[in-house]
């Protein structure tokens, strides 16, 4: 499903105040890095901290990420993969050097 900015925005708002566990995936040409860890906004970037809360793992200036998609499997997954895959909702951005996926992971 398409998503709008404010949507996407509010979506990471409720991950950050949730302090869900999150995996992220940047991949440009061919190159591929995922890390998880919990999201916090610090000034005006999304910032990953690892699981040990003590490095970044990621970070990106808000004004960059372009919100493109969202989907929820347990609503948008056909009967067939519902149950199988290991997140909640996701949410897909662009940003000028490349695609970031940011996946609500079940603990």
């Amino acid at each position: 499903m398409s998503s709008s900015g404010e949507e996407a925005i509010a979506v990471l708002n409720a991950w950050v105040d949730a302090n869900a566990k999150i995996r992220a995936s940047f991949s440009s040409s061919g190159v591929i890095l995922t890390v998880e860890g919990r999201l916090r906004f610090l000034d005006g970037t999304l910032t990953m901290i690892d699981e040990a809360g003590k490095k970044v793992a990621l970070s990106i200036p808000l004004g960059m990420m372009v919100a493109r998609e969202s989907f929820e499997p347990l609503l948008d997954a056909p009967e067939e993969v519902r149950f199988k895959m290991d997140f909640f909702r996701a949410l897909a951005f662009r940003v000028p050097c490349g695609d970031i996926d940011f996946f609500e992971l079940a603990e």
